[in-house]
């Protein structure tokens, strides 16, 4: 037998069908896959195998930028250049290297599905495994890098991993250091951030949703439009605060297919009247993000289209002209409640209306049009409840005025008005669901204005 100068060798004897690892491309796979990066030289006959740092155990002092895109790309498998990078090394409360990589793009907004964990978790350079699962959560699945630790048993499996509590305090350290990072990229470099929010922000959001743990600090990363701000310009919600009137303790927010469909809106008025600011979602799964996040810094969230909504009094964003004598707008009120049936729950005289005659406002137990739009995508066979509304009227529009003056000497007319406000109302709000006595309602309206009907 061939003598060894020093080391040890060993002999691995191989059943006929497992052949297929005495080949030298196999050989070559697999000590690349899990050997690739220890740190002395590894050669498969006179080939060296591991030809690739492991940057995450350098400092990075001592690395360069382009040292760092070329690793990106390696590990990554990826052809882009990254986007942020987050390197870092910790003894305490845990030995831990860290080098993760932020992607160019999302590709799951092209429709490639949804991105599979690209984090590889290390020990003293050696591959534990390519795609931990249980070592971060799910929705920073948009990251790449390695994390490694030399507090992992080498001889772990992938069965205990997942339960193992040692790998969830690793992914628990590098969660709120990413988080940290974050922030701190935000406030260097707002631009870039928005940048990134636009192509990444999905998953901090499904991280506000789903990670309770670090909810509060990834909802501090969330950026919107508001009402005071111009088009295109991001806020956050602490930002948000700081605009805040005195004595404000809510955080008021509508939603909406886009800014344009938000503003051509009711809901507004008594907000901007009385100069208070209301963030704009645009995105379909806001709805979702504001049911769990429910409040921040203390501040509740609250819809802005909401019944519950509680404006103080404000003669000077009061509109302009008289208002109706309470007893003759509750006899507009009563008489707006029969027409609208069941749909509407009940009809009050608001404040919060300046040039709009009604406003259908969302019930506290009742379900706006984003909630009912994702019940149709979970339960398309199933049609959610029936159209449950509140309605607020203004008591100095001239329509209100005018089924106030009619409702009795020409009920028809004023029913057929009443019932054109109602449907604009619901319309208004992403409510109504059938629209065919909305348009023909409508001609036989300016056939009346017009003399002929």
């Amino acid at each position: 037998e061939e003598e060894l100068p020093r080391g040890t060798k060993i002999v691995v004897h191989l059943r006929e069908e497992q052949a297929e690892f005495a080949e030298k491309g196999r050989i070559e796979t697999i000590l690349k896959n899990y050997s690739g990066f220890v740190a002395f030289p590894l050669t498969l006959g006179e080939d060296r195998i591991n030809t690739v740092e492991a940057l995450w155990r350098k400092r990075k002092k001592d690395i360069t930028d382009e040292e760092y895109t070329e690793f990106y790309k390696f590990a990554s498998n990826a052809f882009d250049e990254p986007r942020y990078r987050m390197h870092f090394q910790a003894s305490e409360p845990i030995e831990l290297n860290a080098l993760l990589f932020v992607p160019e793009q999302n590709t799951e907004v092209f429709g490639f599905g949804q991105m599979e964990p690209g984090v590889s978790l290390y020990c003293k350079n050696v591959l534990i495994d390519d795609k931990p699962e249980g070592l971060l959560p799910e929705w920073l699945r948009f990251l790449r890098g390695v994390i490694d630790s030399a507090d992992i048993p080498l001889n772990i499996s992938r069965e205990s991993m997942q339960d193992s509590s040692l790998v969830q305090r690793i992914g628990g350290v590098v969660v709120k250091r990413f988080l940290k990072f974050l922030a701190a990229e935000a406030k260097d470099d707002a631009e870039k951030y928005d940048d990134f929010y636009a192509k990444f922000g999905r998953f901090l959001k499904e991280g506000v949703v789903t990670d309770f743990a670090n909810r509060e600090k990834a909802a501090e990363l969330l950026r919107f439009e508001s009402s005071m701000l111009e088009k295109g310009e991001m806020t956050s919600f602490a930002d948000y605060l700081t605009r805040a009137k005195d004595g404000q303790d809510k955080i008021y927010y509508l939603i909406g297919a886009d800014r344009e469909t938000i503003e051509s809106g009711p809901y507004l008025e008594a907000f901007k009247a009385r100069g208070i600011e209301v963030i704009y979602f645009f995105d379909a799964v806001d709805e979702v993000l504001v049911q769990n996040l429910h409040e921040f810094d203390g501040k509740a969230l609250l819809a802005a289209d909401s019944a519950a909504v509680e404006l103080d009094d404000d003669p000077s964003a009061e509109g302009e002209g008289d208002p109706l004598p309470d007893d003759d707008a509750n006899a507009v009120c009563e008489f707006l409640k029969e027409i609208g049936g069941e749909n509407v729950d009940k009809v009050t005289i608001g404040k919060r209306l300046i040039g709009s005659p009604v406003a259908a406002l969302t019930p506290a137990d009742g379900m706006n049009a984003q909630m009912r739009a994702m019940m149709r995508a979970m339960n398309p066979d199933d049609a959610p409840p029936p159209v449950k509304v509140e309605l607020e009227i203004n008591p100095r529009h001239e329509l209100i005025k005018a089924i106030a003056e009619n409702r009795e000497e020409n009920t028809d007319r004023a029913k057929l008005v009443g019932a054109q406000l109602i449907d604009n109302a619901l319309l208004a709000a992403g409510l109504l669901e059938d629209r065919k006595d909305l348009i023909s309602r409508g001609f036989e309206l300016m056939q009346a204005a017009l003399g002929k009907g």
